[in-house]
């Protein structure tokens, strides 16, 4: 994303008009901020989840989740945002802060998911110290609720055992059951001159359908016509996606390459009608088990899913 004046990339800019949408796009993209609104900023400290998408230096780009007690994120000024970590609720060996030190590129989603709202914002981060980092804002606005699963939040913050990171680059068994129970996961996806960007996408379980041991097939709902992932996609063929087991407190993490899917053939209806999907082949996947995480139940489906 560009200024408020220009903000698209020549990729969002190619899948908006293949979708036929560029005049609403134009108006919606208005809502671009390069700075934290008032409201934004009393948001985002009163939340205790934070996704985000980094890029490596070999180019990959990963999806990440930070969880801690309202206000680890604080919002210093209208342009700047500090995040503290405590490293025994969250992953230390993620790729996220080597990632920061590489290339500091940042996208962050802030999400409430028992009131469905959410705020994106895309910046520059600097790693101040093992547990802080400071991010530049440079993009910022508030996303719609469509598609995201109801789960409520309490202060309770669960404990297990820790268990080793398993990785892989063939879906295994556990990466299988993860995917195919998820009904939310998170897109990672970046452009090489406007940043890393994060989304949420949402569905029934089995949403997310798998193609052989190394790719992924998900489809791609009506959305707020930005286009800003497929846009990324389009520009940059890399994404990343955090798959989160909210009950059992694991995160999945899978980088590859994505291509963008038009006019499929959907006789089941999964895509809402745009019949349109992107798959993932597959480069590499990574489990954690978290030793503490923050409990989240699940409520209700989204009522804007498509129908069965």
């Amino acid at each position: 994303m560009n200024d408020t004046l220009h903000p698209f990339h020549a990729g969002e800019l190619a899948v908006q008009s293949r979708a036929g949408v560029q005049d609403s796009a134009w108006h919606t993209g208005q809502m671009i901020r390069d700075q934290l609104f008032e409201a934004a900023q009393a948001f985002v400290e009163q939340q205790r989840l934070l996704l985000c998408a980094s890029v490596d230096d070999h180019g990959n780009v990963w999806a990440s989740l930070l969880q801690g007690p309202a206000g680890f994120v604080r919002a210093v000024d209208s342009h700047t945002l500090a995040i503290t970590v405590d490293p025994v609720c969250n992953d230390m060996d993620d790729p996220l802060w080597r990632n920061v030190v590489a290339t500091g590129r940042i996208g962050l989603l802030v999400i409430d998911l028992e009131t469905r709202r959410r705020l994106r914002i895309n910046g520059v981060a600097v790693q101040q110290a093992d547990k802080r980092m400071l991010v530049t804002v440079q993009a910022c606005y508030p996303n719609c609720p469509k598609y995201i699963q109801r789960r409520s939040h309490s202060t309770r913050w669960v404990s297990r055992a820790a268990t080793a990171v398993h990785e892989g680059s063939r879906i295994s068994d556990a990466v299988a059951q993860m995917l195919t129970t998820a009904d939310t996961l998170f897109v990672a996806s970046a452009h090489p001159d406007q940043g890393a960007d994060v989304s949420h996408r949402g569905g029934k379980p089995e949403f997310v359908q798998i193609i052989g041991d190394q790719s992924l097939r998900i489809p791609d709902y009506v959305g707020n016509n930005l286009f800003n992932t497929l846009g990324n996609f389009h520009a940059y063929p890399h994404v990343g996606l955090l798959v989160p087991d909210f009950a059992g407190g694991r995160l999945l993490q899978l980088i590859g390459k994505p291509t963008i899917e038009w006019d499929r053939d959907d006789p089941q209806h999964a895509t809402g009608g745009t019949r349109r999907y992107w798959t993932l082949q597959l480069a590499r996947w990574r489990i954690t088990s978290l030793p503490v995480y923050l409990e989240h139940r699940f409520v209700d489906y989204s009522p804007h899913l498509p129908a069965e």
